[in-house]
């Protein structure tokens, strides 16, 4: 069974906003490829999407 790694939440002309479905944890991606990086909150935590945190 495949599945995809990440599931795009926004995209913009500078970056797209991914989450990993398995942890919740967000990413940006640059289009053209090449970087992703996880988000963190302001305290340095990563940034946990709760509509696919898992359970």
């Amino acid at each position: 069974m495949s599945r995809e790694k990440f599931i795009k939440l926004a995209s913009t002309l500078y970056a797209i906003i991914l989450v990993d479905p398995e942890t919740g944890v967000e990413y940006v991606a640059s289009p053209g490829g090449g970087a992703i990086l996880p988000l963190y909150n302001a305290d340095g935590s990563l940034k946990i999407n709760e509509e696919y945190r898992p359970k």
